[in-house]
């Protein structure tokens, strides 16, 4: 069986409602929060792409392909999930499936995408991270075979990824304990004094 191929997709495209600022600008350790989550996510994956909603041109030094949401107004991000799966769907035999990371997660695994695609290699359902903080249903693998039922999902009026992965029958992934939460989920300023802290006493940026 051949390695999988596939498409990366940062998701960077919410509302940052509780952060007060476009998040994935937000500056921690001295470069834009998006910026952390490409360097964990590039080297993981056949290639790579910016889910974004607004301000596309912000996102142009990154030098990556960009997508903006098909459906209009902020119905959440399964919508990025779906036009990622539409691109793939525009490059016939070229990837096998879409990994999701949002941009608020910064400190992924070396393994991430590993581990996702062995639980998600079945074409009918997804895989999602778990560690001991919970559930991350965004840290996610999306074999290119659930396109139809996240469209059919999305025109039903739908958003809750949740449930989505619940209709697939969608696996979590147990990433076990770990020396310190690498899917710590950055929300509010505080967050990000806190991720500084953790980036600090874990040497994070020197070692994955």
């Amino acid at each position: 069986m051949s390695e999988p191929t596939t498409l990366g997709v940062i998701l960077a495209g919410g509302r940052s409602k509780r952060m007060g600022r476009q998040k994935p600008f937000v500056p921690l350790a001295g470069k834009p929060l998006v910026q952390h989550g490409i360097e964990r996510l590039k080297p993981q994956v056949s290639d790579l792409i910016i889910n974004v909603n607004e301000d596309a041109d912000r996102y142009a030094a990154f030098g990556l392909p960009l997508i903006k949401d098909s459906v209009d107004g902020h119905k959440g991000p399964l919508v990025g999930v779906l036009d990622a799966l539409l691109w793939v769907e525009s490059a016939p035999d070229t990837y096998d499936a879409v990994v999701t990371l949002p941009c608020d997660v910064p400190f992924i695994p070396a393994n991430y995408v590993e581990q996702l695609a062995v639980a998600g290699e079945n074409d009918t359902h997804t895989s999602f991270a778990q560690c001991p903080s919970g559930k991350h249903f965004l840290c996610a693998y999306w074999p290119k075979g659930v396109l139809p039922k996240v469209k059919s999902y999305i025109e039903q009026g739908k958003a809750k990824v949740e449930t989505f992965h619940s209709v697939v029958g969608g696996v979590a992934v147990d990433f076990g304990e770990m020396e310190f939460d690498h899917f710590f989920n950055i929300n509010t300023p505080e967050d990000v004094v806190e991720a500084e802290q953790m980036m600090i006493s874990h040497e994070i940026g020197s070692k994955t």
